[in-house]
């Protein structure tokens, strides 16, 4: 539109001094003058103009720049993990071998009911709107001489047994899960006695519910 406005004012200049050749010199240098500045000014305006779209080109080439690269790390990051309902799960207790009982099987020693005594108090006390998660564990010391298959039924036994107990003492049959790992879920190498000793034992958890 400003080149339009230049070529009109160019044009009207030109028919300008054909149309006042007899007029006062003064007068056309006065006009031409004026019509110099006006031109001046259009021309500086353009500039002007042209300055600010070069600048927000430029920085509007920067801003897509930035979001190609966010959109690249947003591509290249993990999935988000959704945060189990009802918070995270908690350490309740724990059983070793001694106080189970002997080590190929899973009766409850009168030293393991106690500590479930204090247990269960502790579940209806502090998680009562939890669930409870008992999980198993043996050495890895093959089974023998026991009606067990191997040491996944064992340990599933061993869970059970609590599990069970923690029942007669008043925890919601529905609120507890009995599980066994057998021996894929060490404590210590399996090595020599006293770290297969550590690897015999139930845990107990509470925490939410497992989402389907």
């Amino acid at each position: 539109m400003r080149r339009l406005n230049i070529a009109v004012l160019s044009a009207t200049i030109c028919s300008g001094l054909l149309l006042t050749g007899c007029e006062d010199p003064k007068k056309q240098i006065a006009q031409l003058e004026e019509e110099k500045k006006a031109l001046g000014d259009q021309l500086l305006a353009a500039s002007q103009d042209r300055d600010r779209a070069q600048a927000e080109a430029t920085e509007l080439r920067q801003s897509n720049s930035q979001l190609q690269s966010a959109l690249a790390q947003a591509k290249q990051a993990p999935p988000p993990q959704a945060a189990p309902a009802g918070g995270a799960i908690k350490f309740v207790g724990a059983l070793s071998t001694t106080d189970l009982g002997r080590a190929n099987k899973p009766e409850l020693s009168a030293k393991a009911k106690a500590e479930l005594d204090a247990i269960a108090a502790a579940i209806k006390s502090d998680f009562a709107d939890k669930h409870v998660y008992v999980i198993g564990h043996t050495d890895s010391d093959p089974i023998k001489r026991t009606k067990w298959k191997d040491n996944l039924e064992l340990s599933c036994q061993r869970s059970m047994a609590v599990v069970r107990y923690l029942i007669s003492k008043g925890i919601e049959p529905a609120q507890i899960f009995a599980s066994g790992a057998g021996e894929f879920d060490p404590l210590a190498p399996n090595d020599n006695n006293a770290d297969k000793a550590k690897n015999r034992r139930v845990e107990i958890y509470a925490g939410p519910k497992p989402i389907r």
